[in-house]
């Protein structure tokens, strides 16, 4: 719509009145309409009001003072800096937008199809319109980078879950080790209790044995004395 009007001061009126005829509920909607008319958000992310972040400034370019008037003439009780506000808001935000060279859904595109080389520059005398159209692979080395950075995070994961079982298995192997001595000790020391049992066994047997030999003795014995007595009393009735 704008490409074909001349770069002339003339120019710049009928571009303000061009764009004033787009309207807008509010100030800053009217100055993003025009601003999206104008260009895309690829060519809005080079640029900020006053060139900030290393940028390129757009307040010095004849294009910000057609927008500031289309502005003015359709919002009556705008102000200069109100409208400068909204283009500030509006360029500070263009990067993420579709198109723009941080936003998320794809790679950026700068395409200029309004602009003249003359409204790009403080040169009103120029030439005429330009195109100009540049595909910018940031995104896609952000992806790759990313999808790298993914890959390594899983493999360093994977690596994590290996090491965590191989410890687990060491852990088990350890438990299991201490089982088998542990079943081993106790059963040395069941072994040990029954080599006792049959030890305090035989010691009562050897016990038992010996009281019934002396009791054998001792029945002898008395058996004797009794036969010595029967004897010794035969003897003194013979007598």
């Amino acid at each position: 719509m704008l490409k074909n009007a001349p770069n002339k001061l003339g120019g710049n009126r009928y571009k303000v009145q061009t764009l004033s005829q787009m309207g807008g509920a509010s100030c800053g909607d009217t100055v993003r309409r025009m601003m999206r008319r104008i260009g895309t958000y690829g060519v809005w992310s080079q640029y900020s009001l006053v060139g900030r972040k290393r940028k390129r400034v757009f307040k010095t370019l004849d294009i910000c003072n057609v927008i500031i008037k289309a502005c003015i003439n359709t919002h009556t009780n705008a102000t200069e800096r109100d409208v400068e506000t909204s283009i500030a808001d509006m360029l500070k935000n263009a990067p993420n937008k579709h198109g723009g060279n941080r936003y998320k859904g794809g790679e950026a595109r700068i395409h200029v199809h309004h602009i003249a080389e003359s409204d790009m520059t403080n040169n009103e005398n120029s030439g005429e319109p330009g195109k100009v159209h540049t595909y910018k692979q940031s995104k896609i080395t952000r992806t790759v980078k990313q999808s790298k950075i993914t890959r390594t995070v899983k493999q360093s994961k994977i690596t994590r879950t290996v090491k965590q079982s191989k410890i687990t298995r060491t852990v088990k192997q350890s438990k299991i080790t201490r089982t088998v001595k542990q079943s081993k000790i106790t059963r040395t020391v069941k072994q040990s209790k029954i080599t006792r049992t049959v030890k305090q066994s035989k010691i009562t047997r050897t016990v038992k044995q010996s009281k019934i030999t002396r009791t054998v003795k001792q029945s002898k014995i008395t058996r004797t004395v009794k036969q010595s007595k029967i004897t010794r009393t035969v003897k003194q009735s013979k007598i």
